[in-house]
């Protein structure tokens, strides 16, 4: 195995999509082989491991909020995740709850994405009325909606309460509410 700098590093991206299994038979195979001679891109993707061990463990736990993609979202319920989703329409409101059984909670946010370059969530509970800004949040512009997963572990210990959720689209200075929601919800139990 090479001890050195490699000549010809794999990209962070390629090593992610690499250990989710996304890439073709042949560039698996590519890499397999670069891995094995490689210290420095072995390495790399040593630190992606450990590192997705403990998102993995966070998410599982649900200490975490998050904003998902419709694709990853997919993804976890076909690997067997329990997901409570709701879907809320533009300027709309839904009930919502969490149980016991639930691993993951989500919210599916209707918005017009087709021509966002940057989007922010602002969020704020009735029972804190704290404002919270996630800045450059991730969507894909085609689904026609950002999937917010609020932190579990804290939404079961919440009271029943309104989680009002507005998408911004930042273009410079310049910002434009492209939707208000409103998540109305019952504590369980």
């Amino acid at each position: 195995m090479k001890e050195t700098a490699c000549d010809a590093p794999i990209a962070f991206e390629t090593l992610v999509e690499y250990w989710l299994g996304e890439l073709s038979p042949a560039e698996t195979e590519r890499i397999d082989e670069h891995i094995i001679l490689c210290g420095a891109c072995s390495a790399k993707l040593g630190e992606i491991v450990g590192l997705s061990k403990g998102v993995r463990a966070a998410f599982r736990k649900g200490d975490i909020h998050v904003i998902l993609t419709p694709g990853f979202l997919d993804h976890l319920i076909r690997r067997g995740v329990r997901v409570r989703q709701y879907r809320c329409s533009r300027n709309g409101s839904v009930a919502c709850s969490v149980g016991p059984e639930d691993e993951l909670l989500v919210g599916r946010l209707e918005a017009p994405l087709s021509d966002v370059t940057r989007l922010d969530a602002l969020s704020r509970r009735s029972c804190d009325e704290v404002e919270h800004r996630l800045c450059d949040i991730p969507f894909d512009a085609r689904s026609g909606e950002v999937v917010v997963a609020p932190n579990l572990v804290r939404t079961r210990l919440l009271p029943s309460h309104s989680h009002v959720v507005r998408l911004v689209s930042v273009d410079g200075e310049a910002e434009r509410l492209l939707g208000e929601y409103t998540l109305s919800h019952s504590a369980h139990g």
